[in-house]
This record gives C-alpha cells, sequence and structure tokens, in this order.
C-alpha cells in the first residue's frame, strides 16, 4: 500500500472563469506536486504500472464540492500518478527553425493510464478539514487484487 498526503487548496477547474494560463498553471502545479510526492512515497519499492489498482482520494477542503467538481478538481491529481510522457507539438517549426518539443509531461508511473481498459479503480471522498489551513489530498493506492 502506498499512502501520501498532497498539502494544495483545491479548486474546481469546471468552474473557473478569466484567463486560461490560469486553469493551466493550477493544474500544472497540482499535477507536479503530486508526481513528486508520489515518487518519494514509492522509493525504494518496486511498482508494476499496468497492474490494476484500487486508487483513493480523499479531499480535505472548507466547503463542499458537488460530485462532478470534486473529480475536476481532482483530475490533475489523478493525472500525476500516471507514467511520465514526452509529447512533441503539432509538428510545428519553432525558433531558429527547429522542431519545437512541449517538455514531459510530470507523472510518477503508479498506473500506466487512467482510461477504463487500464483495469484501475477510482474512489473519491471529501471531508471538511478541521483547521482551514490543512487543505489538501490524501492519496491512498492498493492492489485491486
Amino acid at each position: 500500500m502506498i499512502q501520501f498526503f498532497i498539502p494544495f487548496r483545491l479548486r474546481n477547474l469546471s468552474n473557473m472563469r478569466g484567463h486560461w494560463t490560469v486553469r493551466h498553471r493550477y493544474s500544472k502545479q497540482l499535477r507536479g506536486l503530486t508526481a513528486t510526492l508520489g515518487r518519494e512515497a514509492c522509493r525504494g519499492l518496486e511498482i508494476d504500472p499496468c497492474t490494476p489498482k484500487h486508487i483513493r482520494f480523499i479531499a480535505y477542503v472548507t466547503r463542499r464540492f458537488d460530485d462532478d467538481g470534486l473529480q475536476a478538481a481532482l483530475k490533475p491529481c489523478r493525472d500525476g500518478l500516471q507514467l511520465p510522457r514526452a509529447a512533441e507539438m503539432g509538428g510545428g517549426v519553432g525558433c531558429f527553425g527547429r522542431r519545437t518539443i512541449r517538455a514531459a509531461q510530470v507523472g510518477c508511473g503508479i498506473i500506466q493510464s487512467d482510461g477504463i481498459k487500464s483495469g484501475h479503480q477510482f474512489e473519491y471522498r471529501q471531508e471538511i478539514a478541521r483547521d482551514r489551513g490543512r487543505g489538501g489530498v490524501f492519496v491512498i493506492v492498493e492492489s485491486a487484487e
């Protein structure tokens, strides 16, 4: 069993208004923090990302999200658990005639993918944080067998 806490103030991505970069920055920070803390929690363990797992996200929030809002807020956490991968931008040519490559997507490699065919089960729960400054997400990863 792998478990770790991500100290981060969750926000509902589907209700965010404003410039797209605000949502992008939020997702990037949360995905990166999840990947870093997940790697630390897995240090010294051999993990097969293809083995089906049961993953629980327990969000400690100041106000409750509705069901789809909770999943939207935790999507960057779910993405941070995946294998890291590098992707090319749409075949464009950047400055000085070089091919533009997007930086590798951050991930800790606990799971290979979060798609339906991956066999992983995701469970979402939320609790009111007793201390307003102690918000975040507790992640528990167990074997699905």
